[in-house]
């Protein structure tokens, strides 16, 4: 979001417009700090976490766990109420499918850049700063436009920069 305007008005980016387009559907915000327009929607994601984990089950790994999810939530379908038409949430799913266009290849949303580490192991990116490991200090990092994804270069010594006391390069590693 570029840009937050008066009730429902905002300026988009143009990642954000490239997926809509994309997917071909228009966006439609809610006003600031107005929570009661999400009322619903929160309304029944507070139902349905109560069908899904009361009581909570047991599970030995992750695998289990999501295959386990994916049946309860189809079950779940087959007997809840659509709210606005007849008939259960897969029923209505099911009418609806063959009107539905598509999908069309999934959106590429990755915006690689270079960033540099400062000297006080901090990376600029979007206005902000943010605290990297000292072991990337000064080299470029690659990556999507998501932290989350910045890894840690290998620390062996080879692959740290080289500087001696005085700033020269190539006499010896560098200690953070």
């Amino acid at each position: 979001m570029d840009r937050i305007g008066r009730g429902k008005e905002r300026k988009v980016n143009l990642r954000f417009l490239a997926m809509t387009n994309h997917y071909v559907f228009e966006p439609v915000f809610c006003n600031p700090a107005s929570g009661w327009e999400k009322g619903q929607v929160e309304k029944n994601v507070q139902d349905s976490r109560h069908r899904l984990w009361q009581p909570m089950p047991d599970f030995p790994d992750l695998a289990a766990l999501n295959a386990w999810l994916e049946r309860r939530c189809v079950d779940l379908w087959r007997d809840i109420p659509h709210g606005a038409q007849p008939g259960t949430i897969a029923g209505v799913q099911a009418e609806e499918q063959t009107a539905l266009m598509p999908l069309p290849p999934a959106f590429d949303g990755f915006v690689e850049q270079s960033k540099r580490v400062s000297p006080t192991c901090l990376v600029s990116f979007d206005r902000n700063r943010y605290s990297v490991p000292c072991c990337g200090l000064t080299r470029p990092h690659q990556g999507p436009r998501s932290l989350r994804t910045l890894r840690e270069p290998s620390s062996q010594p080879e692959d740290l920069p080289r500087t001696d006391r005085g700033g020269r390069r190539g006499q010896g590693p560098l200690r953070a």
